[in-house]
């Protein structure tokens, strides 16, 4: 949940015990004022213009307590997204596919074994605590690779729009997005939503290959190749329950 700021670049911290457990700062080259969000697992983040001094950042984040307690209370009930352990079951929603988890502990390098009848096994060292997180978001970006690369292929030559290249990445803010070099990067995130959703997203995207923006015109050209794109569009923006929190923060 965001207050109307622009989001983000990474990364600083700073300690507020007047909010809870978790604030973490990312300054911003883009951001013209101070911008809060709230993410499903509770952590707070503060998002600053560059050269922001920590006292305007502690003034800014004292005068929105209210807002922050109310969107943790709103965000606690976000299902999948709100659930950072260490996941048993990784489930593809797009093309139903489930595979087990297990972990084992070992000394030395880290590593995931795929086995046959959808079994991962990560073998984990106990003194690399995120190691397991890294292989797995890893894995599942190859996956989504695997998975993105031939649909969006299928829909360029249905549209008759063509990227200039493809990134598969984890972004906290967007589903995807096309850059002015035509460009497009999708989120692998996309493997936990339905295959209809999955589909608007990438139309979307070869659309901004014609109109980079949101124009009547952007618009029209979405509708000549997905009429009832509306209902779909309102689906995707709150999907994001569906994807696991773990594939983006650690513990």
């Amino acid at each position: 949940m965001t207050n109307p700021a622009s989001p983000p670049s990474q990364l600083s911290l700073f300690d507020a015990d007047a909010i809870g457990p978790t604030l973490r700062v990312r300054r911003s080259r883009r951001a013209r004022r101070l911008g809060l969000r709230v993410f499903p697992h509770g952590t707070v983040e503060v998002v600053v213009p560059l050269r922001t001094h920590a006292r305007e950042v502690q003034a800014f984040v004292d005068e929105h307590q209210a807002w922050i307690r109310r969107a943790r209370t709103e965000m606690a009930g976000s299902g999948h997204a709100s659930d950072i352990s260490l996941p048993s079951r990784i489930e593809f929603t797009l093309c139903c596919e489930r595979h087990d988890v297990t972990y084992m502990d070992t000394r030395g390098r880290v590593r995931l074994e795929q086995r046959p009848g959808h079994g991962l096994v990560v073998h984990r060292d106990p003194d690399d605590r995120n190691g397991p997180r890294r292989l797995l978001r890893r894995w599942v970006i190859d996956r989504a690779r695997a998975l993105l690369v031939p649909e969006l292929d299928r829909l360029a030559v249905q549209t008759g729009l063509r990227p200039n290249g493809l990134r598969i990445g984890r972004q906290r803010s967007r589903w995807g997005s096309c850059s002015s070099e035509g460009r497009i990067s999708l989120n692998c995130g996309l493997l936990f939503v339905r295959s209809a959703l999955v589909e608007y997203l990438l139309v979307h995207e070869l659309c901004h290959l014609s109109h980079l923006n949101h124009s009547a015109r952007f618009w029209r050209l979405v509708a000549r190749h997905l009429p009832n794109y509306q209902p779909l569009e309102r689906e995707l923006a709150g999907s994001w329950t569906q994807v696991p929190g773990w594939l983006f923060y650690d513990d």
